[in-house]
């Protein structure tokens, strides 16, 4: 560290390199969690005359979920969309689930609960949803999704 010129009206420390100063550490975490934060308390995440189809679309946008869940195809740190509806999906721990209404509504309170084959648990919970939330984003995955062969789609 070291202070700056004497003829300063206010002398001020400055670190000597960006990562010696104390408050780098807390300011990074902030600025990352600053998003979330945003996004729990913002306005736009309630229905504004919409279909839940629509609402579970700009919800999944909104909230960061195209950050891990590709809707393109592309692998990214979470399963793709556009998987098999009421297929069965292979877990880290050698069982398997189906993948329906009640495991997307799973997966996005407790996501360490079923992880996916060959994914890390590294999803966050959303526990500040409220049920209508829920139930658009599920709506969303299952139409991104294509039923598989042989399944009851109801």
């Amino acid at each position: 560290m070291m202070l700056a010129p004497m003829n300063a009206k206010y002398p001020t420390i400055i670190p000597t390199h960006p990562s010696t100063s104390p408050t780098r550490g807390l300011a990074l975490f902030a600025l990352a969690l600053f998003p979330l934060l945003l996004a729990c308390s913002d306005r736009t995440l309630q229905r504004e005359g919409e279909s839940e189809l629509e609402w579970g679309e700009r919800l999944f946008a909104h909230l960061g979920c195209v950050t891990c869940h590709s809707l393109s195809g592309a692998q990214l740190q979470g399963p793709v969309m556009g998987q098999a509806w009421l297929g069965e999906v292979p877990l880290r721990t050698g069982e398997t689930a189906i993948l329906d209404e009640d495991f997307v509504r799973r997966s996005i309170s407790d996501p360490t609960a079923a992880v996916r084959q060959d994914f890390f648990p590294v999803m966050v919970p959303y526990l500040d949803l409220t049920e209508g939330q829920v139930d658009a984003l599920v709506a969303f995955w299952r139409e991104k999704s294509v039923v598989a062969e042989g399944a009851d789609n109801e």
